[in-house]
């Protein structure tokens, strides 16, 4: 498996943008440990640069995926992708969206998403507004919403930029697999 990595610094905290796969981008993730020992390869850099790219500037170009997810976790995953920029939705409602009650569930899929930066799993908070869980902690899952715009009122996000499973179900998914 090709590896390439980019650090990123975040309130004086080093983070590892770290892109593996074998001809397709099949994992990315953030650490904050240190930087694999792999040797890097000329595409998964590409594919960290992106991911970079995308945390710094909110955008980034179509990127060769290979997801490997069970059915429910590609649902959950999917109607993530649904949830546009400046908007977040809630582990509730993407569950609702789907048919599923168990909203941990939806946690526990979105917590073993393969592409966490472009999959936007960051979007999905708890149903009272307040961050929930992310994979290098809720500072850094903050820091990238600010970035896409999403503003806070006592550490909870504002209501009207949180969407409903009925706006969800509605929604198209601009997946990147």
């Amino acid at each position: 498996m090709s590896c390439g990595f980019l650090s990123y610094s975040f309130n004086g905290e080093s983070y590892y943008i770290i892109a593996t796969g074998d001809e397709k981008l099949s994992r990315l993730s953030i650490r904050c440990d240190s930087p694999p020992t792999k040797e890097t390869d000329t595409l998964m850099m590409s594919m960290a640069e992106m991911a970079k790219k995308w945390i710094c500037e909110g955008s980034c170009s179509e990127a060769d995926i290979e997801l490997d997810a069970s059915p429910f976790q590609r649902k959950v995953l999917e109607t993530t992708c649904r949830i546009p920029k400046g908007f977040v939705s809630t582990y509730y409602d993407v569950g609702k969206t789907i048919g599923c009650s168990g909203y941990r569930a939806v946690g526990n899929a979105l917590h073993k998403n393969p592409i966490s930066l472009f999959i936007p799993c960051h979007r999905v908070v708890k149903k009272d507004g307040s961050i929930g869980g992310y994979e290098t902690g809720s500072d850094l899952k903050r820091h990238i919403l600010l970035k896409e715009g999403i503003k806070f009122d006592e550490g909870k996000v504002i209501a009207e930029q949180i969407i409903g499973w009925r706006e969800l179900k509605d929604r198209r998914a601009l997946c990147p697999f």
